[in-house]
């Protein structure tokens, strides 16, 4: 049991380095014209949210590790300044789009979550007009874009 508990944080460290190295990649000069995808200045800091299930009964220990995840990930990019900021959705999905919205008023220029399918779908419906990319944990295809 020990074994599984290791290898799902290093999973999960993996794939907030993963969601992170993207946010790098935003960071550098747009030399094409497809897409809408914000501009962003590599001196100034990068606002990321992160929304994930924090006072979910189900999902707080994950939602723990990929915070802390997220936060080592961040910790290892300098000279890339990040400004995470972690939003709680409770594991709702009617949450989740409130909370993605609140982060793009906020400033988020990346969005990273949320975890469960609907809340990501809910998510991305919220800003979808708001040029703000949304970086999804779903396993889901249809939410997912495969």
């Amino acid at each position: 049991m020990r074994v599984s508990i290791s290898f799902r944080h290093k999973g999960l460290r993996a794939l907030a380095g993963i969601s992170l190295a993207a946010v790098i990649s935003a960071c550098t000069p747009d030399t094409s014209t497809i897409g809408t995808a914000p501009r962003l200045t590599p001196q100034e800091p990068v606002a990321v949210a992160l929304l994930v299930p924090t006072s979910s009964q189900n999902a707080a220990e994950i939602a723990g590790s990929l915070e802390q995840a997220a936060r080592m990930a961040v910790s290892d990019l300098d000279p890339v300044k990040i400004d995470l900021r972690v939003y709680d959705t409770a594991g709702r999905s009617d949450i989740a789009a409130q909370q993605a919205q609140t982060a793009v008023d906020e400033g988020a220029k990346i969005i990273i979550g949320p975890l469960f399918a609907e809340a990501a779908n809910a998510a991305g419906l919220a800003v979808a007009d708001e040029g703000v990319n949304v970086l999804s944990f779903s396993n889901s295809s249809a939410i997912a874009g495969g």
